[in-house]
């Protein structure tokens, strides 16, 4: 997670391997990009609802995969 939290932070330009943290992190900034749009100005339609679907065949570890996004954005919430 911390590798994660870092490179968004610091906004390195050497791409990560794709990983669950990655679309978590994608996520949790476009929820934060557009609650500040909203808050800026208030003639601009911004929303902030995001989806996350995990998909796979069965037993193919989508739940857990769902808790490690949660548990990815909480640890976000937390944070900031």
């Amino acid at each position: 997670m911390q590798t994660y939290w870092i490179s968004a932070k610091q906004g390195l330009q050497k791409p990560l391997h794709p990983h669950v943290f990655q679309v978590a992190n994608d996520v949790f900034c476009n929820i934060m990009c557009a609650m500040e749009c909203s808050l800026d100005d208030k003639s601009i339609s911004c929303q902030a609802d995001q989806t996350v679907l995990v998909s796979g065949k069965s037993r193919a570890g989508k739940t857990v995969t769902t808790k490690y996004v949660m548990k990815y954005l909480a640890a976000l919430l937390q944070r900031s």
